[in-house]
């Protein structure tokens, strides 16, 4: 068995985010003939789902014996597209499970009803964390390259590479996808079935209580949504998607019908009152998702104020299409290969949503403004969250184009095989 003590504080930070573990006051030894080693297969969670009696096991520390079961006292939430290792059938319609923390050790494990865990290797290929093992990461921070191997939650998908953290660190690296693996299966010691019923009292087995994690948009702070995944929302819907992503940050609201729903869900604590609201707290993935999910809901609601603009940007090519008319560029866009990020010339986009777009020679800086919004862009100074770094290219003032397409509460959708960037708007 692995030592894991000295792992502890690092791993539930990496797994848990938000959510602080707190064990039973009470703990159980566990002699080594109560310890079993399960075949280990790799699995996928089908939805947000709370860990049924989880527990954590301590191990030897290779010396002294000192096996420990401890009992959970709060909940542990997997979240959809989490990777599980399954131990065993604990009945036809329960498995035990193990989470694979994303560090060196393991940490938790519990009961999971068998219709949220899925072994489908396409399932299994789309989930939330992976393993790598000596490859190449390239720092979304410096760009340098350097061999690395762990296990990690993948941060964001883009052009065929996976953004990876790695453990007891903050720095990320660009990996490609092809040389990450999803395969968790392996040997894995935990107390037996028997003995867990043993040693926690009774014959009984656990059952996993239902998820009371029912967020609407279960991705909206962690993936680029597409109209596509919200068309199917009705007006009140998507109100509450769009509050929903504010509500996960505690923010309290003033309006009864959302006080009303958000106090309902069990995930949701208010802290923050209005006023004192920071919209810095949202990360990348939050802010483009609440301008999407806005113009959607103007849509819907029948504002004939609203005009759409489409534009398709293909990486290396100098014509682009405004609603299907095709424009022309005069210095084509590019894939950034090692920030991994398209860059596009900023003033042909800008003034196609309507901004005004200004250059300060002297400070080499490119002022946008639109709809009251002002932001500053600066050659050759790096964007925030490693979203890249304007530069000039023949003249042309080129910028990341999914940073500026989310200031300017447009939404972006990219095509890898035609190496084309679909950006919306609403006017």
């Amino acid at each position: 068995m692995k030592k894991i003590i000295p792992f502890l504080l690092t791993t539930a930070v990496t797994i848990l985010s938000a959510t602080v573990i707190s064990f039973a006051a009470s703990s159980y030894h566990v002699d080594k003939s109560q310890l079993q080693n399960f075949a280990g297969k790799t699995a996928v969670a089908t939805a947000d789902v709370t860990l049924g009696s989880a527990y954590f096991l301590t191990s030897s520390d290779g010396s002294t014996y000192t096996d420990t079961l401890k009992p959970m006292t709060t909940d542990y939430t997997i979240k959809k597209g989490n990777i599980l290792v399954i131990l065993e059938s604990a009945d036809a319609n329960t498995y035990r499970v193990t989470i694979p923390a994303m560090g060196d050790a393991e940490l938790i494990s519990g009961f999971l009803d068998k219709k949220y865990v899925s072994s489908d290797k396409t399932l299994i290929s789309n989930a939330n964390q992976c393993i790598f093992t000596n490859v190449i990461g390239t720092s979304y921070l410096t760009g340098a390259k350097k061999t690395i191997s762990g296990r990690s939650t993948i941060y964001s998908r883009e052009n065929g590479k996976f953004l990876i953290g790695l453990p007891g660190g903050d720095e990320r690296f660009w990996i490609n996808a092809g040389d990450a693996s999803f395969n968790f299966d392996g040997t894995r010691t935990d107390v037996s079935y028997t003995a867990y019923k043993s040693i926690m009292g009774g014959d009984s087995k656990p059952t996993p209580p239902p998820s009371s994690n029912n967020y609407i948009l279960p991705n909206s702070n962690s993936k680029y949504l597409t109209e596509a995944d919200i068309q199917g929302l009705s007006g009140d819907q998507l109100r509450l998607a769009r509050n929903e992503i504010y509500a996960r940050h505690g923010r309290i609201f003033d309006t009864q019908d959302l006080i009303t729903y958000f106090n309902s869900q069990a995930w949701y604590h208010g802290t923050i009152q209005p006023a004192n609201f920071n919209e810095n707290v949202l990360n990348q993935y939050e802010k483009a998702n609440i301008a999407l999910i806005q113009k959607v809901e103007a849509a819907k609601s029948g504002n004939t104020g609203l005009s759409k603009v489409e534009l398709k940007v293909t990486m290396n090519k100098l014509q682009y299409t405004v609603n299907g008319t095709p424009m022309m560029f005069d210095v084509a866009p590019y894939l950034d290969t090692k920030a991994n990020r398209s860059m596009i010339p900023m003033r042909f986009i800008a003034e196609a949503f309507g901004a005004t777009v200004t250059w300060d020679d002297t400070t080499k800086t490119q002022t946008i403004q639109l709809n009251g919004k002002t932001f500053k862009l600066t050659q050759n100074v790096a964007l925030p969250d490693g979203m890249g770094t304007p530069v000039l290219v023949k003249d042309r003032f080129f910028v990341p184009l999914r940073y500026v397409s989310q200031e300017l509460g447009a939404s972006v959708d990219w095509d890898d095989a035609t190496q084309t960037n679909t950006i919306i708007y609403y006017k």
